[in-house]
């Protein structure tokens, strides 16, 4: 239990740091990290991180315990504590602070690629360098 308590303050405070220290990459540059990634076969290797410094789960498209895709697993079912796809829970859902679906948070997730600071995955359209979980998908599953 102390563990996984310090592990999630460690991961706090690297989003922390990484938001304060590293600029964000400018939008043109967002659909180059997936090209890259998409080369690479490396999709998977993006994750999502809540504000508060949770996990909410990768772009596996092999729909890997981790993955957003992945129906069953604990970020990609619509009943999991830790998936964007509740939308009764903290991290999905119209209303929760900390969801990409809502229109007016400040502190939507950050989506992160192999440590780097992509973007914000932000339904609000005055936060600076975010796109829209829709947006993403498109950027996921684009040839």
């Amino acid at each position: 239990m102390l563990k996984k308590l310090a592990t999630r303050a460690a991961i706090a405070l690297l989003v922390a740091l990484t938001v304060a220290l590293a600029p964000v990459a400018a939008a043109e540059t967002i659909a180059d990290y997936f090209a890259l990634a998409k080369n690479t076969h490396s999709l998977n290797q993006f994750i999502i991180i809540a504000k508060d410094g949770t996990k909410l789960g990768t772009l596996d498209l092999m729909k890997g315990a981790d993955s957003i895709f992945n129906e069953f697993g604990k970020h990609g079912s619509k009943f999991a504590v830790h998936s964007i796809w509740n939308e009764f829970g903290l991290y999905g859902g119209e209303f929760s602070i900390h969801s990409p679906f809502n229109e007016f948070t400040t502190s939507p997730p950050m989506l992160y690629y192999r440590g780097n600071a992509v973007c914000f995955l932000s339904a609000n359209t005055f936060k600076p360098s975010s796109i829209t979980i829709g947006q993403m998908l498109s950027l996921v599953h684009s040839p």
